[in-house]
């Protein structure tokens, strides 16, 4: 008969695997903040049981939620051990997604060349994953378009339109529309930003996944105004891309993603966006709470790097 310790360890396994299906809906169809607090006790609990499998899957679902809400510092507090070294001489697919989820990090925080490393890395230990292998070489392209090198994202995107047939889902098809939507931005071929940005924005509704919609709204708008900037019918452009924007935020503040917000209120703060002078102020003012916000969630060198970065972009950070 099984002992009472078993039936106990049984029990705890199911309530585990119960917090990380419900935290694992937060994280990509509802609110990352929400998922926290039950990966958490998934994390503990898991941890108890001595369950690496679990453990790590639920600490990579962990670190996306802290990422997803920009608390950095805590997500590469989890996640950057996690992928460290082997366990038992071992890989497991999550320390994979962990690497990506990493570099993903670094990417918002424009350091592109450590994301580079990173992805680099989830595709030495991908040991053959389909997802793991196409979320790196997706986000390797990202890192090329952060590098400003067309040429090399346009290349690596083909590698990573292969690897999209052995992974496919509707992350795979939005996160495709991003990068699209980059390499359109980076090389002013505004047409493809924008369809790549609309077919992001279409199957992330169907999906039901706010946050990623609220991403691919961003690159919609922006596509827009960037387009509006060369065109004749500059005022249409710019009152869909304005439109689009203010739908992105919407939804992002509502989520707490707080990494999409400070992005669209700069832009709309910009004077390509066709707002009032008072909505442009109003607007900055927004961004400039949001990136306090965010480097509250930041080691003090990743926070004190990224504000360096924002300034030489222009971006102006005075109280």
């Amino acid at each position: 008969m099984p002992s009472q310790r078993d039936a106990i360890k049984r029990a705890s396994s199911e309530e585990v695997s119960a917090l990380i299906d419900f935290g694992e809906q937060q994280a990509f169809h509802g609110s990352p903040v929400e998922g926290i607090e039950p990966l958490l006790r998934a994390v503990a609990l898991a941890r108890a049981n001595t369950d690496f499998e679990v453990l790590l899957r639920a600490e990579w679902l962990l670190g996306v939620c802290y990422g997803a809400s920009g608390d950095y510092a805590r997500a590469l507090e989890i996640l950057e051990p996690q992928v460290a070294s082997d366990i038992d001489g071992a890989r497991y697919r999550s320390q994979g997604m962990a690497c990506t989820t990493i570099a993903s990090i670094y990417r918002q925080v424009a350091e592109h060349a450590r994301a580079e490393e990173f992805d680099q890395f989830a595709l030495v230990i991908s040991d053959g994953d389909p997802e793991v292998e196409f979320d790196a070489k997706l986000g390797l392209v990202a890192d090329a378009v952060g590098l400003g090198d067309d040429k090399l994202a346009k290349s690596r995107l083909r590698v990573a339109d292969r690897a999209a047939v052995d992974a496919p889902g509707w992350r795979t098809d939005v996160r495709l529309g991003w990068v699209r939507c980059e390499i359109g931005l980076l090389t002013n071929d505004h047409q493809a930003a924008v369809e790549g940005a609309n077919q992001a924005v279409d199957i992330a509704r169907r999906a039901n996944a706010p946050r990623h919609r609220a991403k691919s709204l961003m690159f919609l708008g922006a596509s827009h105004l960037a387009w509006s900037q060369s065109k004749k019918l500059k005022s249409n452009h710019r009152k869909t891309g304005v439109a689009k924007l203010r739908d992105s935020v919407k939804i992002s503040d509502r989520l707490g993603a707080t990494p999409l917000v400070w992005p669209v209120r700069l832009i709309l703060a910009s004077e390509e966006s066709g707002l009032r002078a008072k909505d442009r102020q109003r607007e900055h003012r927004l961004a400039k709470k949001a990136i306090r916000k965010m480097v509250s969630g930041m080691s003090a060198d990743m926070g004190s790097g990224w504000l360096a970065r924002l300034r030489a972009q222009g971006v102006d950070l005075r109280p």
